[in-house]
């Protein structure tokens, strides 16, 4: 077993803290040589077995080790393994009776400090552990020496490449050592600078330096953790740099402060950062305080309450007549929105917006401070700073203005589109009343003046026939052209027949059996009311169509389809003709054409539609709206 003893008399200061390891499997022995070192002052830690002597170096601070050789409770080889081991770290003193082995020999490979025989060397041995405890304190005043130097270069390094000068004010001597990275922050070399207080406070901004001098006396009056001051201090090119300084008192024993220690970090960049992000935020404040739309923040708290306002423009205070000291006050939805619409909308898009939604123009009626109700439009988004706290950014729009502005151009273009279908009315009456005209009266003068000549017979002097022929060939030509315009004004099956029946027969006669065209035609047979003055532009445009068909399309066939939709009646013209590219045939169109069935329908409120490409026929769409009132009474 191992047993601790504590000696009466002690060496030095280190040795009461320090123990002298003793390895010996005879008890008596092992009693007796833990004696003699106590009595030499020596905290002996007695040991009969190998593995105690293990656990107590790594247990215990264990200056010196005395082992005696003699066979143990471990193998011989594990001894000699541990004590190398020990070797590297602690002095080894071995002693022996025993002449078994070569010991001395074995000592010298173990790197022991010294080997004794027998007890009666005793004595001897107190005197070489005070030696090896001497060369243990030396080795471990080395060791600490060398790693106070290599702790001083890190620091140095360290210092170094932070950019950190150090300095060191001793109050009492009034003294003062700067570190030479103290110097090289303000540009000099070590001895360049002198090292005196004066050449510190000299340098410090006038702006600065007496809130600098100032702090740094009362701090020594009355020191606390620590000092902290930021100054501008002038550097070696005339420039001047920002510094930060840290400081703090040592006191003696009687807590009179003896020294300033203290340490500058050259903060000037960090300034110039800062400084741009002041001059970036109040630019930015500028521009949202100035916007031409309200602009306002919104901090989310988490809680069931609204979110609180953190920014809100001018162009907010405009629109509302709220500022924002006094939107904080109130209950803002309730105030600004009225119930329970719009009220309910908004609570709505605030609930959108705190799940991760933006909005984007969204609609709502708001009333200002003074009861006035302006119609306005929302925009906003969700954003989320760098400590994670949640901001809603909402951008409002004043369109009430623009509202009533839009409603009046929407009034004119209704006036101006009834203005436009009168017109076409108005033209399709005058064009079914001249060819009444031409019908009822040139028409008839006309085939009343043919009758009387074809009545002449043969009553016609000699030398006349040829000319009287003449005459009948340009009356009978005038009477032909009357007939064809009349039709071209006012198309006289359009009355008798209807709309439907006088596309197909014109279809049939006109490109059927005349140009000799393949057509068909579809009716849904569904009521298709239309005014008679609607009825004939429809006629004429869907005629006109079917014309450039025949004149351009090179086609062999076309279909005429004819259905209801959605209150209007679309007329779909088709053909399997050379197709054309529209973009290239319309800005080009000339005469009545294409371009004059868009203007005659959209004056109706109808549209016309061009469906081609080369090589792939037509499709033209012909869309007019139907007589609301006869619509009506047709689903009655």
């Amino acid at each position: 077993m191992s047993m601790r003893q504590q000696g009466g008399k002690t060496m030095g200061d280190r040795s009461n803290d320090l123990n002298v390891l003793v390895l010996d499997p005879r008890p008596d022995q092992l009693q007796q040589t833990a004696a003699i070192l106590q009595q030499e002052g020596f905290s002996v830690i007695a040991c009969g077995r190998l593995h105690e002597a293990v656990s107590a170096v790594a247990g215990h601070k264990v200056a010196v080790a005395v082992v005696d050789l003699c066979p143990t409770d471990a193998p011989v080889e594990e001894l000699y393994k541990v004590l190398a081991g020990w070797s590297e770290q602690i002095p080894i003193i071995i002693y022996t009776s025993s002449k078994a082995y070569d010991s001395a020999r074995m000592a010298v490979n173990l790197g022991a400090l010294a080997y004794l025989e027998g007890p009666e060397d005793l004595h001897e041995l107190a005197r070489q552990v005070h030696g090896a405890f001497r060369i243990y304190l030396h080795r471990q005043a080395s060791l600490i020496e060398k790693e106070a130097s290599q702790a001083s270069l890190r620091l140095q390094m360290a210092v170094r490449a932070a950019n950190v000068g150090l300095w060191d004010w001793d109050l009492e001597g009034d003294q003062v050592l700067f570190c030479p990275q103290w110097k090289r922050q303000l540009g000099y070399q070590e001895d360049e600078l002198p090292n005196e207080i004066q050449q510190w406070y000299d340098r410090i901004h006038p702006q600065d330096r007496q809130r600098i001098v100032d702090a740094v006396q009362a701090f020594i009056k009355a020191p606390g953790p620590e000092l902290r001051m930021e100054y501008r201090i002038r550097h070696k090119d005339g420039s001047y740099r920002w510094m930060l300084s840290q400081a703090a008192v040592l006191k003696d024993s009687s807590g009179r402060p003896v020294r300033l220690l203290g340490a500058n970090l050259d903060i000037t960049e960090r300034k110039k950062a800062e400084d741009a992000v002041r001059a970036a935020l109040a630019f930015s404040s500028a521009v949202i305080e100035r916007a031409a739309e309200g602009i306002c923040v919104m901090q989310d708290t988490g809680a069931p309450s609204n979110p609180r306002f953190v920014v809100w423009n001018q162009m907010m205070t405009q629109i509302t007549g709220y500022s924002l000291e006094q939107i904080r006050d109130i209950d803002w939805p309730e105030a600004l929105f009225p119930k329970p619409q719009p009220y309910q909308h908004v609570m709505e898009l605030r609930d959108k917006i705190l799940a991760g939604q933006d909005l984007t123009d969204e609609e709502v009626e708001l009333v200002r401070k003074d009861g006035q109700r302006r119609t306005v439009r929302l925009s906003s988004t969700l954003l989320e700073d760098a400590d994670g706290q949640r901001h809603i950014l909402v951008m409002v729009r004043d369109v009430t203005e623009s509202k009533m502005q839009y409603r009046k151009i929407m009034n004119y273009q209704r006036q101006l589109k009834a203005l436009a279908s009168q017109l076409a009315l108005t033209e399709e009456r005058l064009r079914r009343e001249l060819a009444i005209h031409i019908h009822d009266e040139i028409s008839q003068v006309l085939a009343m003046a043919k009758l009387q000549l074809d009545g002449l017979g043969g009553d016609i002097p000699g030398g006349l026939d040829k000319p009287l022929q003449v005459v009948k060939d340009a009356v009978n030509q005038a009477l032909e052209k009357t007939r064809s315009l009349t039709s071209r004004l006012s198309y006289p099956a359009l009355r008798v027949l209807g709309l439907a029946k006088a596309i197909e027969k014109w279809l049939y006669e006109e490109v059927g059996a005349k140009a000799g065209l393949e057509t068909v035609f579809v009716d849904d047979h569904q009521p298709k009311p239309l005014d008679q003055d609607v009825e004939s532009v429809l006629f004429r445009s869907v005629r006109e169509v079917l014309a450039n068909v025949v004149k351009h399309a090179r086609a062999k066939r076309v279909a005429v389809n004819l259905k209801t939709r959605q209150g209007a009646l679309v007329v779909a013209i088709e053909d399997d003709g050379a197709g054309f590219d529209p973009a290239d045939v319309l800005p080009n169109s000339k005469g009545f054409g294409i371009l004059s069935i868009q203007e005659s329908l959209a004056r109706l409120g109808g549209s016309m539609q061009i469906e081609s490409r080369p090589g792939a026929g037509c499709r033209v769409l012909l869309e007019v709206p139907l007589a609301k009132s006869d619509i009506a009474k047709a689903r009655t």
